[in-house]
C-alpha cells in the first residue's frame, strides 16, 4: 500500500466558475423564458371555446324548452 500525497492546483479565476445550483437555475429559467405569453394565448382561446359552446347549448335548450307541451293525465 503506497502512502503519498497527490495535491493539485488549478489556477481558475473564481468569478468565472459556476456551481451546479447556478447552471441548473440558468436552464431552467432559459426554459420557463416567455411559456407565460403561450399560457396566456391558450388559456384565453380554451375560455372562448367554453363560452361558445356554452351559448350554443343554452340556445338548444331554450328551443326544446320553448316547444308547448300536452299534459295527459287522468284525475281519480
Amino acid at each position: 500500500m503506497a502512502d503519498g500525497k497527490i495535491t493539485i492546483d488549478i489556477d481558475i479565476p473564481v468569478d468565472k466558475v459556476k456551481t451546479d445550483a447556478q447552471l441548473i437555475d440558468q436552464i431552467l429559467n432559459s426554459l420557463g423564458r416567455d411559456a407565460g405569453k403561450e399560457l396566456d394565448s391558450s388559456f384565453e382561446e380554451s375560455t372562448d371555446k367554453v363560452k361558445q359552446k356554452a351559448d350554443e347549448t343554452s340556445k338548444d335548450v331554450d328551443e326544446k324548452l320553448s316547444k308547448p307541451v300536452d299534459i295527459k293525465g287522468r284525475l281519480r
